[in-house]
């Protein structure tokens, strides 16, 4: 019999991937590593473990995850052809919510996660697991909570799960399912509060969504934004809704992937 003194997790190994935990993982191992398969979202006990693994995961013969969406882009990106899935394992899920608290600490959540939707953006060339966002089945804000892993920062992606994140549609890979028939899904946005990274994110998207629009209303109807989120995104262009009038010209970014609704329709 052997004894193992359990060891505090100072370093997380994501497939070929390291980098050092933001915060404290709660979670502790054998080596002090979080030994994690990029692909499959296996947890192993050791590193070794886990480059053994890499040679014959099964996700290099086949998707061990299967898309309800997948876009391609322009070759001079990072990530040129990117899909989203679905999770339905809790011990995936589990996986995901602590590999999330180990650089963000806000709304991370691994408990009763079985009221949570799990969606992963996949690299649909190299199958590694880019990162995911949650959301609460029993509330009707568009996500919960929102990681891109390290490796993956700076390539646009958070954007992009935001935005279908914000889709008034379940997409399938059959096209689109509407929830109720004739009834639009406006989502009621992220849950509050947000980190400070979040905050950064959504302006700007919420900033460039909104430009253009006529009033409230059209920019919510429009992008399937709720009135909060729309009133900010035209703070951040800057209205004044005390003087009622723009106060700075705009600087409007278009963010570097967004959603192709083309893609949508049967």
């Amino acid at each position: 019999m052997f004894n193992f003194e359990l060891k505090r997790i100072t370093e997380v190994n994501y497939g070929p991937y390291t980098f050092e935990p933001y915060d404290v993982i709660k979670r502790k191992s054998i080596d002090g590593f979080f030994n994690v398969c990029s692909k499959c979202l296996y947890v192993f006990d050791t590193k070794k473990s886990l480059e053994l693994h890499k040679e014959r995961c099964v996700t290099l013969k086949d998707f061990y995850f299967k898309p309800i969406y997948d876009q391609k882009f322009p070759e001079e990106e990072k990530h040129k052809h990117i899909g989203v899935c679905m999770v339905n394992l809790i011990k995936n899920k589990e996986t995901l919510a602590l590999l999330g608290e180990s650089f963000i600490r806000l709304k991370t959540n691994y408990y009763e996660l079985e009221d949570y939707d799990f969606y992963i953006l996949i690299d649909m060339d190299t199958k590694d697991i880019l990162g995911y966002f949650s959301k609460n089945k029993f509330l009707d804000n568009s996500i919960s909570c929102l990681c891109i892993f390290p490796p993956f920062l700076n390539c646009g992606l958070g954007t992009f799960l935001i935005d279908f994140s914000q889709q008034p549609a379940l997409v399938t890979d059959r096209g689109i399912q509407y929830k109720e028939k004739h009834k639009l899904y406006v989502p009621l946005g992220p849950e509050r509060p947000l980190s400070a990274a979040a905050v950064a994110v959504y302006r700007k998207y919420w900033a460039y969504k909104v430009f253009g629009a006529k009033n409230i209303k059209e920019a919510m109807d429009k992008n399937n934004l709720n009135e909060e989120d729309v009133i900010l995104g035209l703070e951040e262009n800057g209205f004044d809704f005390k003087k009622w009038k723009m106060t700075k010209e705009p600087v409007i970014n278009k963010p570097r992937r967004l959603l192709n609704k083309r893609l949508l329709k049967k």
